[in-house]
């Protein structure tokens, strides 16, 4: 009686089983609906002029700009912690301050965290590199790639160049006990510059063995002297440049530290500072600096002439350095204007916010005889309330940066 009750009951229970696995099925999901509001842009300096600088966009995660590789926690993480979520797993600067790029790759210093986080465009990757043992950091605030992809990072905290190679392998040190706190580092040819904010000048040293080659400057508010000089950058030709903070200048000198030209003074206008920080020098000879104050770069000429500005709004918050990169454009291209050429990019670094880099593409019209429609344009922000900002360029009141010879 047994056996032959058997089969039918086996059949009601999987049918049984089959209606309730059907009612609990999950919905197929509804596909993403298109975005069908207009993309707006942001360009400097404002029409009529012609643009020739674009906000791209911000990041903090490597997801924001590249597919980002997937990310899956170890066995012994799952046992301990169950899965965990990919960005948990990510690290993400506390307080970005120096940057750097090389071919594929973008270096930010995390002076909170005392290490330096790697963006890996070219493979979805982000990144902490292996800083210990004699590498071990402790403030590092500014870094330098040289040509051949030696690493050299400015930290304030050991007071000391520490060098790495192109593959993230440590190499030396440079800095005796109570040499320099250095603040800024640029290689040129065979030469390391550093700038010092212990001794308020700029040190020169043989960029392989670390020996010192020469020095100038000094604490002073005279041309050639310094109070708190933060970043400096060296141009194709030569020119040192110094961001002279507490002095609320830039300064140009010769390779062997003659003073050339002071460029800006104390003041809240374009073609002067409140709070210079970070500086470029890139090799058409146009002078990038920081004025955190204002959350604004100035661009200059090589005679020191202002050009024009960029940023200001949400665009950034208190940054501190600039970098040029030629090697990466194409991972940035999905945020480009399709009628906009992309030469350059330029990083800023933000020390606060959830942002942690301001990508901005320096470039020009592809058609110059079709501008950009203002119903295209970002609207520009209103700093007639709260804190003076500076004021918009005219044509009239700076030279046009048109005129930068290459």
């Amino acid at each position: 009686m047994l056996r032959r009750l058997s089969i039918p009951l086996l059949t009601v229970l999987v049918l049984a089983f089959s209606i309730t696995s059907c009612a609990h099925r999950a919905p197929e999901p509804a596909p993403p609906e298109e975005d069908s509001t207009p993309r707006l842009y942001s360009f400097f300096p404002l029409p009529p002029a012609l643009p020739r600088i674009q906000f791209l966009t911000q990041f903090s995660v490597i997801g924001e700009i590249v597919e980002a590789e997937e990310v899956k926690p170890s066995f012994f993480e799952s046992f301990l912690f169950g899965e965990l979520e990919e960005v948990e797993r990510i690290p993400v600067p506390a307080k970005t301050y120096g940057i750097a790029a090389k071919n594929g790759k973008v270096y930010v210093t995390d002076t909170k965290e005392a290490r330096v986080i790697v963006y890996d465009l070219a493979n979805g990757r982000q990144y902490a590199m292996v800083t210990e043992g004699l590498g071990k950091l402790s403030k590092p605030v500014d870094l330098f790639i040289e040509p051949e992809g030696y690493i050299f990072i400015a930290d304030i905290g050991r007071q000391a160049i520490i060098v790495y190679d192109s593959d993230e392998r440590y190499v030396s040190s440079f800095g005796k006990p109570g040499q320099f706190q250095p603040t800024s580092v640029y290689v040129h040819g065979d030469e390391l510059f550093v700038a010092d904010v212990q001794d308020n000048e700029v040190e020169v040293l043989d960029r392989r063995t670390g020996e010192l080659k020469r020095k100038f400057g000094g604490v002073g508010q005279e041309d050639g002297h310094f109070n708190a000089p933060t970043s400096l950058a060296v141009s194709k030709k030569g020119d040192v440049y110094v961001t002279d903070t507490f002095n609320f200048r830039v300064q140009k000198f010769d390779i062997r530290g003659k003073q050339l030209v002071t460029i800006g003074a104390a003041g809240a206008v374009l073609g002067s500072f409140t709070r210079p920080k970070g500086l470029e020098v890139t090799p058409d000879g146009v002078l990038y600096v920081i004025d955190a104050a204002f959350e604004v770069v100035q661009l200059f000429n090589e005679e020191g002439r202002i050009l024009t500005s960029f940023g200001g709004g949400d665009q950034l918050a208190l940054p501190a350095r600039i970098a040029y990169d030629p090697y990466n454009v194409q991972f940035f291209s999905e945020f480009i204007h399709p009628d906009f050429e992309v030469e350059y990019l330029l990083y800023v670094t933000n020390t606060i916010g959830l942002r942690k880099v301001s990508v901005y593409g320096f470039g020009h019209l592809k058609d110059p005889s079709k501008p950009i429609g203002f119903e295209e344009l970002e609207p520009v922000p209103d700093d007639s309330e709260g804190e003076p900002g500076l004021p918009e360029l005219t044509p009239d009141a700076v030279e046009p940066i048109e005129s930068v010879e290459p």
